[in-house]
């Protein structure tokens, strides 16, 4: 998936069935496949997620180097 903005030359990846935990203000914790991590919410797909506050379920979509540096997919991936 591409996004435009600075962001058009990064690989997305969007993660389903995540539930949205908390916020601190600057970023989501989220429940993905059953970890939880914080995602910063400037580092998310706007127009493509759906979890945007807590309580919410749905679909994150964030940089394949974010889902890498979260320990979401391994480094090959």
């Amino acid at each position: 998936m591409k996004d435009g903005g600075d962001m058009h030359t990064q690989d997305f990846v969007i993660f389903q069935d995540v539930e949205a935990i908390s916020s601190n203000g600057l970023g989501l914790l989220c429940r993905v496949n059953g970890k939880e991590v914080w995602v910063p919410y400037a580092n998310m797909a706007r127009r493509e997620c759906t979890v945007r506050r807590p309580g919410d379920c749905g679909l994150l979509v964030v940089p394949h180097w974010l889902a890498v540096n979260l320990e979401l997919l391994d480094r090959a991936a």
